[in-house]
């Protein structure tokens, strides 16, 4: 009994881990990431393609359309007329080619990114570069966001042309926000002596490190053989 079972378990895995018959590469994939549905900041609905000039390089561009109705936590409840986007654009190297390790296939990547945002505020505060506050009736704000992230991953086939893919990554951005205020107040009297967290308060350029991480699916065509 153990030994038909164990041969089935060593087939298995060796028909995951093994090639196709002839040793080729898809020149091009179209991907969607699930994943970036739940993003409690930024949530798009986000779609790739990959141009793979090389079995173990490629670029990849990505670009995602505002969809936050499945968002985690609800973060940015107060951004009102809220409008944005995301841009993505990196180049990819394949560890290992595919005669090593079939159709599990890791990568690293070195990726960046743009966000463009704007919203409106209502009754809030602005923390200005002297530590006072000011107070406004409305602000038209606007927030870019640019980041450049280090990717290692792992690319999976389930079958000829379909794929998955995970991957975690850390990186840098830059935040820049401005504000187009409606009847400010300065309140000279007060200074603020604890940091404000939101950048919704605050103006002027912003840094910070991420993690980012996420799942892909795919299919690929325009198979290459070599």
């Amino acid at each position: 009994m153990k030994k038909p079972l164990f041969s089935l378990c060593f087939s298995l895995l060796a028909l995951f881990a093994t090639a196709q018959s002839e040793h080729t590469f898809h020149v091009l994939a179209i991907k969607w990431t699930p994943t970036s549905l739940l993003n409690p900041n930024t949530a798009t609905v986000l779609l790739g393609a990959e141009l793979r000039f090389h079995e173990q390089f490629s670029i990849q561009g990505e670009y995602g359309f505002k969809y936050d109705k499945l968002s985690l936590f609800n973060w940015n409840y107060e951004r009102k007329d809220w409008e944005y986007k995301r841009m993505k654009l990196g180049a990819r190297y394949y560890i290992y080619n595919i005669k090593q390790l079939g159709r599990i296939r890791p990568y690293g990547m070195l990726e960046g990114y743009y966000i463009p945002q704007k919203f409106t505020l209502i009754g809030g505060r602005l923390e200005n570069s002297d530590g006072t506050l000011t107070r406004f009736d409305t602000s038209n704000a606007k927030l870019d966001i640019w980041g450049i992230c280090v990717k290692p991953g792992i690319q999976a086939y389930f079958a000829k042309n379909f794929f998955v893919e995970g991957y975690v990554g850390i990186g840098w951005k830059w935040r820049t926000i401005s504000h187009d205020l409606t009847n400010p107040v300065v309140i000279e009297d007060f200074r603020v002596d604890f940091e404000i967290d939101t950048i919704e308060e605050k103006e002027g350029e912003f840094n910070t490190i991420f993690i980012d991480f996420g799942l892909k699916i795919g299919f690929s065509f325009g198979a290459v053989k070599y």
